[in-house]
C-alpha cells in the first residue's frame, strides 16, 4: 500500500508545535525535516473501504533495531490531528521516571505503542476533502536514539486492530555514530533509470550523462565509509538494491554484489525497498580510500525492465555523506548519553588549554561576520521565546564576551528542568539586519559556516561517579527560516550536529549547512525578518556556547561579506 507523509494541510499552529517538540539526538526513519513522521489518514481508511466513524485509535509497531533501542529508553509523541483539533498531542516513553508524566506505555510483548480513544477522533468533515479539512497521524521522539516502526495499524472501539489496515511506514535505520559525518554537496538527484536491463540509480558514473555524475570524487579521499540516502516513491512490491562501487585504479576497491568475485577491499548490504520512504545505504572500506582512478558508485537493483518508462517507481538521491572513523574515547569518558566526536582528545592525550581554542577554528580569517564588544547584540540575536519558555526552550543571557582574545557571542543557558537538567536554547540570528542596505547578497548564499565554542560552567557526572568540568555533549540543529510571501518564515532543518568533548575544559566545532542543495531552503531578497537559527539539545551539565563567527559563501564557495560587521 503506498501512504503519502504528507505536510499539505498541516496548519501553521501544528507546524510551530513540531518544532517545539523537535528531538534531542533521537531521530525517526523517513520522517520530515522537522523529525515528524506524519500519515494521512484518508489514504488508510479509503484504500481499505473503512468508515473513518470506526477508527477508535493506533497501533505503531517498532522494527526489531528499534524496539532496542526503546528497550533501552526513549520518548516522544503520538499525535492526532484535523482542522477542528489541531496537534492533539500525547505522550509516549519507555524508561522515564515514575514522577515524569506519559499517557502512553511502550509494550514491550508486541514491541508497539497504542493510543486508544473513547469516541472517534476524526470526522467525515475532516477526511472529505473540503478546503483546509484534513486528517493526520503524527509520530515524533524527544530523546533515545534513532527509531523507525515496521508498521501501523487503525484500531476499532475495542482496540482491536481493523482487518486491512497495516502500513508498512518505508524507510529503514542505519548506525553512522561511529563515524564523523560530512554532508557532501550534490549536483542533483539523478534518477531511477535501466542500464544492461536492470534498474539502478547513479550516484556517479565517470562516463554517463550530467544527471549520473551527483559528486565530486575527490570529497572521499581518505574516508572509511561513504553514506547514500534515497528517497523512494510509488513501491508497490519489494525490491532490493545494493551499493556498486569501484575505483578503477590498479588496486582500487571494487564491490559488484553478494559473492562477486571481483569484490575487494570494501563491504556492504541490501536493503529491501519495501514501502515508500527513505533509505540509507553503507559501504565500508577496509582502509582508508584512496581516490587515484575514475570513482563509480550507483544503487543497483535486481529489478528488471526494458525501458525507463517502464520503471513503475521513482527514486532519487537526497543525501551523500563522507565518513570517518570517530577517534577511540578517552577512558576517563562516561559511556552514558556521550557522542564521540572530532575534536576530542584520543585516549592517553591530556587537556588543553583554552589558550589553544583560537587557532583550531575554521573560518576566523577570512569570515563574514564578526561579533564585538560594543555591538546592541540584542537587537541581532534573539531566542525563540515559545510559549513563554513554558516548554522545553530555556531562558538565555546573550552577551559578547571575550574568549582567550577572541570576542564571540555568548549563549549562557538559565534554566533547568525538574530534573535537574539544563533546557535547550534556542537563538535565531536577524540575516536581514546583517545584510541591510545589501539585501540583494541574501540569495546568493549556498553555504552557512559557523565557528562554536563549548565551554564547561559546572561539572559532568558519568555514571562511574567521576566529575569532570567539561562541556560533554554538544548536540543540536543548525537552520535556516527565509521570508515568505505571506510574512512567515519556513522551518529547513539542514544540519543535525552530535559533537563532545569529555577531556578540555572547551570544545571547538565548525557547524556547516548548505541551504542552496534545498528548494526553499534559500533566503530572499527582502527586509522582512528572516533567521539563521540554532538549537543545542538539553544537557545535565552547565555549558555555554559561544559563536565565534559566521561565514556566507555563494555556490563556488567565494566569502559574502557583511560590510558592517567584518573585523
Amino acid at each position: 500500500m503506498k501512504i503519502s507523509k504528507i505536510l499539505a494541510g498541516m496548519s501553521a499552529m501544528a507546524l510551530a508545535a513540531s518544532m517545539m517538540t523537535m528531538g534531542a539526538s533521537a531521530a525517526i526513519t523517513g520522517a520530515d525535516s522537522k523529525g515528524n513522521m506524519i500519515y494521512d489518514v484518508k489514504t488508510l481508511t479509503e484504500a481499505n473501504n473503512i468508515k473513518i466513524s470506526d477508527v477508535y485509535g493506533v497501533r505503531a509497531y517498532f522494527s526489531d533495531s528499534a524496539a532496542g533501542v526503546v528497550e533501552q529508553g526513549a520518548g516522544g509523541g503520538f499525535i492526532f490531528s484535523s482542522k477542528s483539533n489541531d496537534w492533539n498531542q500525547k505522550q509516549w516513553c519507555n524508561g522515564c521516571g515514575e514522577s515524569e508524566t506519559h499517557d502512553i506505555q511502550y509494550d514491550a510483548a508486541t514491541k508497539s505503542i497504542t493510543r486508544l480513544e473513547e469516541t472517534p477522533f476524526w470526522t467525515d468533515v475532516d477526511v472529505s476533502d473540503a478546503e483546509g479539512e484534513y486528517a493526520q497521524i503524527a509520530f515524533c521522539e524527544w530523546w533515545g536514539g534513532d527509531i523507525d516502526f515496521s508498521k501501523i495499524v487503525l484500531l476499532d472501539k475495542d482496540g482491536k486492530e481493523i482487518e486491512g489496515t497495516d502500513v508498512n511506514p518505508g524507510g529503514n535505520s542505519v548506525d553512522l555514530s561511529a563515524y564523523d559525518a560530512t554532508e557532501v554537496t550534490l549536483a542533483g538527484n539523478g534518477k531511477a533509470k535501466v542500464d544492461t536491463g536492470k534498474v539502478r540509480v547513479n550516484v556517479n558514473n565517470p562516463w554517463g550523462e550530467d544527471v549520473d555524475k551527483l559528486i565530486t570524487p575527490a570529497d572521499f579521499e581518505g574516508v572509511d565509509a561513504i553514506a547514500v540516502t534515497a528517497e523512494f516513491d510509488a513501491i508497490t512490491d519489494p525490491v532490493d538494491f545494493a551499493i556498486n562501487f569501484a575505483i578503477f585504479s590498479d588496486n582500487g576497491p571494487q564491490y559488484w554484489g553478494e559473492g562477486n568475485a571481483a569484490n575487494k577491499g570494501c563491504s556492504t548490504e541490501a536493503v529491501t525497498v519495501n514501502a515508500d520512504g527513505s533509505y540509507t545505504f553503507l559501504l565500508k572500506f577496509d582502509e582508508p580510500l584512496t581516490v587515484d582512478g575514475d570513482l563509480f558508485l550507483d544503487l543497483q537493483s535486481a529489478f528488471e525492465a526494458a525501458t525507463d518508462d517502464d520503471i513503475p517507481f521513482a527514486a532519487k538521491v537526497t543525501s551523500v555523506k563522507a565518513l570517518t572513523l570517530k577517534d577511540a574515547p578517552a577512558s576517563s569518558e562516561s559511556t552514558a548519553d556521550s557522542t564521540a566526536a572530532s575534536g576530542t582528545e584520543s585516549e592517553g592525550e591530556g587537556a588543553k588549554d583554552i589558550s589553544e581554542m583560537p587557532a583550531t577554528l575554521k573560518n576566523y580569517e577570512d569570515a563574514s561576520v564578526y561579533f564585538k564588544k560594543d555591538m546592541d547584540i540584542s537587537s541581532l540575536v534573539e531566542p525563540f521565546s515559545e510559549n513563554d519558555f513554558e516548554d522545553d526552550e530555556s531562558h538565555v543571557n546573550l552577551s559578547v564576551e571575550e574568549l582567550a582574545g577572541i570576542p564571540m557571542l555568548k549563549v549562557e543557558v538559565l534554566d533547568q528542568d525538574e530534573y535537574g537538567d539544563y533546557k535547550i536554547p534556542k537563538i535565531r540570528i536577524h540575516m536581514e539586519k546583517l545584510f541591510e542596505g545589501h539585501e540583494a547578497d541574501l540569495e546568493k548564499i549556498f553555504t552557512v559556516k559557523a565557528d562554536v565554542v563549548t565551554k564547561a560552567v559546572g561539572e559532568f557526572t558519568g555514571d562511574d561517579g567521576v566529575s569532570s568540568l567539561v562541556p560533554g555533549n554538544f548536540m543540536g540543529a543548525f537552520v535556516t527560516q527565509p521570508a515568505k510571501d505571506d510574512g512567515t518564515n519556513s522551518w529547513n532543518q539542514l544540519y543535525e550536529f552530535g559533537e563532545a568533548e569529555w577531556t578540555s575544559e572547551w570544545g571547538s566545532y565548525e557547524l556547516t549547512m548548505r541551504p542552496g542543495i534545498k528548494d526553499g531552503a534559500t533566503f530572499v531578497n527582502s527586509t522582512e525578518p528572516q533567521y539563521v537559527s540554532l538549537m543545542r539539545w538539553g544537557i545535565p551539565n552547565q555549558a555555554d556556547f559561544y559563536i565565534a563567527d559566521l561565514r556566507f559563501e555563494d555556490e563556488d564557495g567565494n566569502v559574502i561579506a557583511c560590510a558592517n560587521f567584518g573585523k
